[in-house]
């Protein structure tokens, strides 16, 4: 395996209490084996912050300081963009930015210009060159990044909501999404000029519907884009839950990796900016009902600090693949579960490991996919094909 090269990757990392580097302990030496271990900043990071969102789910700012539980267990690339990027202004993107760069962390889909915010993070390993590439689907379109302004590097996506009952005014029977085609073409420009550089593509989208279980339309389109322009492996997240895992072309797309830390105090401020913020819905109107469409999600069964999240969203996983060459030879994951502290856990085959993989193959048959998933032999890994 010497010439070999590990890619891990993480969801969300939400890093927002005191003493956030501990929540890493059971999975540190873990992560800390890879050579490219990426995982994605949810919020924004900065003491100076500006509230810059309208989006009553706006994210409030933490210390940078935070950070530093990444660097120590063992990331060395950020994907930065996401719903989140812009609630804090130019402030929170740069001092983000700036403060991961100061780790030795390299970062991509933020920055202070439309250049800067769509170049991918460039990291190389044992002589092996990879292009990090980090892109939005979701969140307001003040988040994307300008030739003027910070932001995120986004991809526009249109929905349509349809009735065929002929009953004007109910809720929609069918719900279409399509992406722009501009920006899946921007895409395809910018693998094709990190391929050429000789550059292995991995792809980070932050895409989905929070905290449904089902694969839109846009997110295929969007994944199935990236390996068709050259991706190795596509990792998403943004839900706050996992989804479906499928082989397309023989690469894996993670639908959501879920959240790997999910660590906040800011739903326990009342009285706070951010309570206030999130009851502030102007163009509500009572003749609109939309409760029909949410599901219940299952409660919590431990009372876990800080933590936001049903039980389904205690599964989780870390990514993996191995590459030879500069390409892709061996895909799978690390199954983890949210422990009673809200730490990521590793889990085995024989236990909690079970569980996991049976949540997943339930997310598979929703969407049939024909994922194969076999435990290696010793139970603590399983691997794709």
């Amino acid at each position: 395996m010497d010439d070999k090269i590990t890619v891990l990757s993480v969801g969300d990392l939400i890093l927002d209490v005191p003493g956030v580097d501990s929540y890493f302990d059971e999975s540190r030496a873990l992560l800390q084996s890879g050579d490219v271990v990426m995982g994605q900043v949810e919020i924004p990071y900065t003491t100076n912050p500006h509230w810059s969102a309208y989006d009553y789910h706006s994210a409030p700012a933490t210390d940078p300081v935070r950070l530093e539980a990444m660097k120590n267990a063992g990331f060395n690339v950020g994907t930065c963009a996401g719903n989140h990027s812009f609630d804090q202004g130019y402030n929170g993107i740069m001092d983000t930015v700036n403060k991961l760069h100061e780790l030795g962390i390299a970062t991509a889909g933020e920055g202070r210009n439309y250049d800067e915010a769509y170049a991918p993070a460039v990291i190389e390993r044992k002589g092996q060159k990879f292009a990090c590439f980090s892109y939005t689907a979701v969140g307001p379109k003040t988040v994307q990044a300008t030739p003027a302004k910070a932001g995120a590097a986004f991809i526009y996506v249109a929905t349509a909501y349809d009735n065929d009952l002929n009953e004007p005014g109910a809720l929609p029977t069918h719900i279409y999404t399509s992406t722009s085609p501009a920006a899946l073409q921007q895409m395809r420009e910018s693998f094709k000029k990190a391929k050429g550089e000789g550059a292995a593509i991995l792809a980070s989208f932050h895409m989905g519907r929070m905290h449904s279980l089902e694969i839109q339309q846009y997110q295929v389109e969007i994944a199935h884009t990236a390996i068709d322009a050259g991706a190795e492996m596509v990792f998403a997240h943004h839900p706050h839950t996992l989804l479906g895992i499928e082989m397309y072309r023989g690469k894996p797309i993670f639908y959501s990796t879920g959240h790997f830390i999910f660590a906040t105090d800011a739903f326990v401020q009342e009285g706070s900016a951010l309570a206030e913020q999130r009851k502030f819905t102007p163009n509500h109107w009572q003749g609109v009902n939309t409760e029909s469409l949410i599901k219940p999600r299952e409660p919590i069964t431990d009372n876990i600090p800080y933590y936001v999240g049903d039980e389904a969203s205690r599964n989780t996983l870390i990514a993996k693949g191995i590459f030879d060459g500069g390409n892709l030879v061996q895909a799978g994951f690390i199954p983890c579960y949210i422990d009673a502290v809200g730490h990521p856990v590793p889990v085995k085959r024989g236990g909690k490991g079970d569980d996991v993989l049976a949540h997943i193959q339930m997310l598979n048959n929703l969407e049939q996919f024909d994922t194969k998933f076999e435990w290696n032999e010793d139970g603590t890994e399983i691997l794709l094909s």
